[in-house]
């Protein structure tokens, strides 16, 4: 599954956060997004699934020591925005 992120290619921030949510049971929907992943218990092993999860969805690669360093949903999301903006330069 890929999500098409509407208008701007990198995305809204609330789009990657849902499109992110959607994908990885183990991030809950309703997890507020400035969170910190060890406060919500989510480990290191739901990290590196949506490491890959990202990755498949955006197109872009996404590791799992970078989420792990974003610390939340939101800066996660951040970078995910980032990385898919430096892809396709030319489409922002």
């Amino acid at each position: 599954m890929t999500h098409e992120l509407t208008g701007n290619p990198a995305g809204d921030l609330a789009e990657i956060v849902r499109a992110i949510t959607e994908s990885v049971p183990d991030i809950p929907a309703d997890l507020d997004p400035e969170t910190r992943f060890d406060a919500a218990d989510i480990d290191s092993l739901v990290l590196a699934e949506t490491a890959v999860v990202a990755t498949r969805i955006f197109r872009v690669n996404i590791e799992d020591w970078e989420l792990r360093d974003a610390g939340t949903l939101a800066a996660a999301a951040s970078l995910v925005q980032h990385r898919v903006a430096a892809a396709h330069p030319t489409e922002v």
